[in-house]
């Protein structure tokens, strides 16, 4: 999995992940981290998956932890732009429940700024 940063307006930062979401290598170097910065768990972050090929168990075990991450330190993370081979698991695992999921990047932002998609 291959996540870049795509923008930063100071207030969301958006980025992209591509092909298969999983924990790989991501025990010691978190890719969020890696592409933001150490504070990106205070800052509200936009994570495009319309690169992503696939989400196995222990990606998805990775974004609830980031996901948790973000809560803990004040900080938001979105996920959008699913293809249907990964929301279709997120759903499945009901893990919508526990991760902001929208259809589109302009659902995403609506999300952020406190509207509603």
């Amino acid at each position: 999995m291959l996540i870049s940063r795509v923008s930063d307006d100071g207030d969301l930062v958006r980025l992209r992940a591509e092909g298969r979401i999983v924990q790989e290598g991501i025990v010691k170097d978190d890719p969020i981290n890696r592409a933001v910065g150490p504070e990106c768990y205070r800052r509200c972050v936009l994570l495009d998956l319309s690169g992503s090929s696939h989400v196995g168990s222990s990606g998805l075990s990775w974004l609830v932890a980031s996901r948790r991450e973000f809560e803990s330190a004040g900080g938001r993370l979105i996920l959008h732009s699913a293809p249907p081979v990964v929301s279709d698991v997120i759903k499945i695992m009901r893990l919508d429940r526990v991760l902001e999921l929208a259809e589109t990047e302009r659902d995403a932002v609506a999300m952020a700024r406190g509207g509603s998609t």
